[in-house]
């Protein structure tokens, strides 16, 4: 008798320890499940820098909240283009979006400055200026207008020079036949430089040179190395006339939805992904310049002083005229130290 009472409570035993195990594993795998599912969309091609950047940002953000956070990812346009991703954040499609700062100039005018010339002094300068109350008070109007929130932003390689002859001076580029995209403050630009600028496709730009239809296009140096631009245009100009960003968003309704803790995580994690993002750009810009010159381009230094006179002048005739961004603008961030 005894004997069969041990073997019910050795058999109840089990039970009680197999359900105590069952409940623990319940609650564990409870706790493993994220809270939080979101979407992330990018526009450049897998691999690059900044796709890069964007799966560091998502693994940064996933470990920092313990899985709390999982963030679908959907790069090179999979989601759309650049503009079809950011109505996609509005209207609630995505959650996070990635690319240069410029494409919210539709949104709020004071962007429109950032795709003008000279702004910025270097590379240290538009750094400072990302950190600074002149740029919050502009995220800040962009998340109440658009309901985007800007998390990070970091610098990529400074917009440059390349034609099919060498430039020496302002003087060599008056009546120049220079390719633009359709973006207005683009035009301007070239316009207030003396240029004319030929709006042609960028995926048709290198035959575009080649015949002669344009005399010259800038972007960053990567770009026009993997366009092989420098084969019909062997002469590359510092021109350094745009200091070009990257940056990390998140829809501003998504973000309200978290707590305090994950705000901070995200922000923690995009700037972290920013610092390498800038930090890499720098170097392959040095590794791009070196394969040019190898494969024959040459590569030229001048005085770019008459060149800042020149935009400066303009940036006080839009300030002006009003309709671009607000006046005194350019001054605040030239006192950015």
């Amino acid at each position: 008798m005894i004997t069969h009472l041990r073997k019910i409570n050795f058999c109840l035993s089990i039970i009680v320890i197999c359900i105590v195990v069952l409940a623990v594993s319940l609650i564990v795998a409870a706790d493993e499940k994220p809270e939080y599912n979101l979407r992330f969309g990018g526009s450049d091609p897998i691999d690059g820098l900044e796709d890069q950047s964007n799966v560091m940002f998502i693994k940064l953000a996933e470990e920092k909240s313990n899985g709390r956070i999982k963030i679908e990812y959907f790069p090179s346009d999979q989601l759309g283009n650049e503009k079809e991703q950011i109505e996609g954040m509005q209207a609630g499609s995505q959650d996070f979006f990635s690319d240069p700062l410029v494409w919210y100039s539709a949104h709020v005018d004071d962007f429109k400055i950032l795709s003008f010339g000279y702004i910025f002094r270097n590379r240290e300068h538009l750094d400072k200026f990302l950190y600074s109350p002149v740029f919050e008070g502009m995220t800040e109007s962009l998340a109440s207008k658009s309901g985007i929130r800007i998390l990070a932003a970091g610098h990529r390689t400074p917009r440059i020079l390349f034609a099919r002859k060498p430039i020496l001076s302002l003087e060599d580029i008056q009546g120049m036949k220079m390719r633009c995209p359709p973006i207005e403050m683009f035009v301007l630009l070239w316009e207030a430089l003396g240029t004319e600028p030929t709006q042609v496709a960028w995926t048709e730009s290198y035959l575009a040179l080649r015949q002669g239809v344009a005399d010259g296009i800038e972007a960053s140096a990567a770009v026009c190395y993997l366009m092989r631009h420098h084969e019909v245009c062997p002469y590359l100009m510092l021109t350094d006339h745009m200091m070009d960003t990257q940056h990390i968003a998140i829809r501003e309704a998504t973000y309200q939805e978290l707590p305090e803790e994950l705000q901070r995580i995200l922000v923690e994690a995009a700037q972290e992904s920013m610092i390498w993002y800038s930090k890499e750009a720098d170097k392959s810009e040095k590794e791009y310049f070196a394969k040019m010159i190898q494969e024959g381009t040459t590569i030229i230094q001048f005085n770019m002083d008459p060149w800042k006179e020149r935009v400066a002048n303009s940036v006080k005739e839009l300030e002006d005229k009003g309709g671009y961004w607000t006046k005194g603008l350019a001054e605040q961030i030239n006192q950015i130290k």
